[in-house]
């Protein structure tokens, strides 16, 4: 199927002025928000774990500082589906 790629976050149409490519998926520019604190975000200013978008001090603050996939875990599995604990500490 070709055509108009989907936005990923809205799932509508995403034109080329006002899309952004970023790891392969499809966003509108107004779409690229921080899912933990909703700011606005660019491709050089956004962390991506399983599909989910952070700014980076968000991503720093969740995941980096501890260094555990943990802390992210329990969002994803409730919001898009991702298996809790898929990402082993340790190891």
């Amino acid at each position: 199927m070709s055509g108009t790629p989907l936005c990923k976050s809205c799932s509508t149409k995403a034109y080329a002025m006002e899309s952004v490519q970023f790891e392969g998926q499809t966003y509108h520019s107004k779409c690229l928000k921080c899912s933990h604190c909703h700011n606005k975000v660019t491709p050089g200013s956004m962390a991506c774990f399983d599909g989910v978008i952070y700014c980076k001090p968000h991503f720093k603050q969740l995941f980096k500082a501890r260094g555990k996939y943990d802390d992210l875990s329990p969002r994803l599995s409730g919001k898009n589906g991702a298996i809790a604990g898929e990402v082993k500490d340790g190891e």
